[in-house]
């Protein structure tokens, strides 16, 4: 099994939520466009790690200390071309709804 890797992760985050949504057009960090010309869409890409350094006090499981790891991803959805953000808000609120029941 090869090294997982921030661009890995990105892809599989896509990947996951293209498909408990349904949507035909899905983005990843390499194939992000400019405008948004079909609806829906789904953005996936990268924003920020932080990692929480080793120390003396850390605890350890079978003498390697434990190191939490933070990672930001963020998933834009454009559901519908803006023209009252209620309604746009009404197609972003059902996609929701079926990316949590996945």
């Amino acid at each position: 099994m090869g090294a997982i890797t921030f661009r890995t992760i990105n892809d599989a985050i896509e990947t996951a939520l293209s498909a408990a949504t349904g949507l035909a057009k899905s983005e990843s960090y390499d194939e992000l466009t400019d405008g948004v010309m079909d609806y829906p869409l789904l953005q996936v890409y990268y924003q920020s790690h932080t990692v929480d350094p080793t120390g003396p006090t850390d605890r350890s499981a079978f003498g390697g200390a434990v190191r939490v790891w933070e990672i930001l991803y963020h998933a834009d959805l454009y559901a519908a071309q803006r023209g009252d953000l209620a309604e746009n808000m009404d197609a972003v609120m059902t996609m929701v709804d079926e990316i949590d029941q996945e």
